[in-house]
């Protein structure tokens, strides 16, 4: 159950849309009872970035949801009805299949998982030498897949120790 008190109408403007929000997505309505477009349908060719997600609608009466290699791109309910997340998670492309309780195909699509190349600045230094920086607003090396093996591996355990310190593994 959920309760939430408004204080007759003291709160600012945005935490009682905020409320309302929370209260219309616990009980399964679209995103489009929240005033916004609700998410496109997913188109024959999905673009999505790496490490980067998107929202479609998902067709009614779609039972089964099959992504051909798990490990390029995830396909999430987000509990929202018939909204769905497609995640970029490695580079390449992959296939999603949605089908009806019959087996019949409601979803036929391509997943291509590609580089965002938003605020991110590549640096190639010499041969096999490539480094990732995210630059919003200012430069931090980033661990990227294809950049080096020393730039990755060393960006990465740095995560990782902070992940750790920050007590989230």
């Amino acid at each position: 159950m959920i309760d939430i008190k408004l204080n007759q109408g003291k709160e600012p403007r945005m935490f009682r849309s905020l409320a309302l929000s929370a209260v219309l997505l616990a009980v399964g309505l679209p995103a489009a009872a929240l005033g916004g477009d609700a998410p496109p349908e997913i188109p024959a060719t999905v673009v999505v970035s790496l490490d980067q997600a998107r929202a479609f609608t998902v067709p009614a009466g779609a039972r089964v949801v099959s992504v051909g290699n798990p490990a390029i791109a995830e396909v999430t309910a987000t509990g929202v009805k018939d909204v769905s997340l497609i995640t970029g998670k490695a580079f390449g492309t992959t296939n999603l299949l949605m089908l009806d309780g019959n087996g019949r195909v409601l979803v036929e699509a391509v997943i291509n998982v590609a580089r965002s190349t938003k605020g991110m600045v590549t640096v190639q230094h010499g041969l096999g030498q490539r480094s990732t920086f995210a630059c919003a607003p200012t430069c931090a090396p980033t661990a990227t897949l294809g950049d080096s093996a020393d730039t990755f591996g060393t960006v990465s355990a740095q995560m990782q120790q902070r992940g750790t310190l920050a007590g989230n593994q």
